[in-house]
Parts: C-alpha cells; structure tokens; sequence
C-alpha cells in the first residue's frame, strides 16, 4: 500500500519500475525497425513521372520529407541527393 507513510524511495522504486520499462522497450523497438529499412533502391524510379501519394516517408539529407520512395528518389536523380533515414526529417 502506497500511502504518505511509505519511504519515498519505495514509492520511487514502484515509479521507475513502471514507468522506465516502457520507455526502454518502445525505444529498442523504433531502433530495431529503423534498422530493418535500408537505403531506397532508385533505379526502377528511373523513368517514373508520376508517382502515387502513398505515405511511407523518407528524409533526404537536404532535411526534407519525401512522402514516398518515389518522390525521393525523382528529387534524387534532379538534385543528386542522399539518403539519411526512413521517416519525417526532425
């Protein structure tokens, strides 16, 4: 029972065991599925002029937001840029 008569270092147990461990397992979990994407395969965007609006981001190293493989690897083959991660650029 946690009351006003329980040693704050018990009640500061009962938080860090609450709250850390989620913490800890959503940050592991982002950092697998980030490994998991690897660089975009550009070439069969070659000759595509129109791309579909599907969402699945990608940051360029210009620090912006491509809404998809396609777009960013069109951009890419204009203004020569790189790839930095999978996601929305922060």
């Amino acid at each position: 029972r946690f009351d006003k008569m329980s040693p704050i270092w018990v009640r500061s147990l009962f938080i860090l065991n609450v709250v850390l461990p989620p913490y800890f397992v959503a940050e592991t979990a982002v950092a697998h599925l980030r490994r998991l994407f690897k660089v975009p395969n550009c070439e069969p965007y070659r000759s595509v002029t129109i791309c579909l609006d599907t969402l699945n981001p990608v940051c360029g190293d210009d620090g912006k937001s491509y809404d998809n493989h396609c777009y960013f690897c069109t951009e890419t083959f204009r203004k020569n840029l790189s790839y930095k991660h999978h996601g929305v650029c922060t």
